[in-house]
């Protein structure tokens, strides 16, 4: 599958989504999706974890149905990544890899970086860096330290979030 990185979008955040803002973030995370899909991004790129991940790939298969054309990349860091998550989680982890129109897995089993290659992937694939991002030392940090490194427009949900409280 070609991919344009003008009309690509990645997401990162974190696995566990904080209490307060379970209730609003799946609203806010669609209506920015929405507006990206008016400024003409089409593709959307999830790391496939947890938490955030799985939100935003459930969000864009949603709207999927509206807009036919959006494209859901899952970008898996290994092979096993969804082997030690409890059963309702395999499930819905195989339902989005099976609905996205893309998936690639980087390295058949785990190792040290292979996180960290999955999250530059994402990057590097991406004009556009959608981040629920809360703590300075995380994956997603990083992953938005990649982002801007590159240049791509990072979109802070976490900071929407916390000034709507």
């Amino acid at each position: 599958m070609f991919l344009s990185r003008n009309h690509t979008c990645c997401f990162t955040g974190h696995r566990v989504i904080e209490e307060a803002h379970r209730a609003q973030l799946p609203f806010l995370l669609e209506r920015t999706i929405r507006e990206l899909i008016f400024q003409e991004y089409y593709i959307f790129a999830a790391g496939g974890a947890l938490g955030f991940d799985t939100m935003a790939a459930e969000a864009v298969l949603a709207l999927k149905e509206e807009f036919p054309h959006l494209r859901l990349v899952v970008v898996a860091p290994y092979a096993g990544q969804a082997d030690g998550w409890n059963r309702t989680d395999q499930m819905r982890y195989e339902r989005i890899r099976a609905a996205a129109s893309d998936y690639r897995c980087l390295a058949a089993s785990y190792s040290r970086d292979c996180m960290r290659r999955r999250n530059l992937e994402l990057v590097e694939m991406s004009a556009v860096c959608v981040s629920y991002c809360l703590r300075e030392h995380s994956g997603t940090a990083q992953t938005v330290g990649f982002a801007l490194r590159e240049g791509l427009q990072i979109i802070p949900l976490a900071e929407q979030l916390t000034a709507a409280d």
